[in-house]
């Protein structure tokens, strides 16, 4: 059971590893290609579907490092386990705190953005 724990958690983590380089080389560039109007509905989809993939990852690294420092199997020492524990609960607080509301900053500046945009486009009162 410990080699497919130590499996599980590396293969979530690397996996992990791999989407964020992904995510910042190739989708975060390519916001600036989405036009104003539509950003808002494109951000919030783009946050919800990687949500579906990132989600199961971050569980199986969590539950693997939980139960890699609960258990300490052989070959895995205390100060690895628990400072590998400490950094998933690091990311997982860096994620909550950090990165979800600067997605929502992203979409509401960029939903005030395009009505900006839109209402210059609108002729004045007369």
């Amino acid at each position: 059971m410990t080699r497919g724990v130590l499996l599980a958690h590396a293969a979530s983590t690397w996996a992990m590893f791999g989407l964020i380089w992904f995510v910042q080389v190739v989708h975060y560039p390519l916001f600036a290609r989405v036009d104003a109007a539509g950003f808002p509905l494109y951000e919030s989809a783009h946050a919800s579907r990687t949500t579906l993939v990132v989600g199961p990852l971050m569980v199986v690294e969590l539950l693997t490092a939980v139960w890699l420092a609960a258990t300490l199997p052989a070959g895995v020492s205390r100060p690895a386990a628990w400072i590998g524990l400490g950094l998933v609960a690091l990311i997982w607080l860096s994620t909550a705190l950090l990165q979800v509301p600067q997605h929502n900053v992203l979409a509401t500046v960029r939903g005030g953005l395009a009505l900006w945009l839109l209402l210059g486009q609108m002729p004045a009162p007369r």
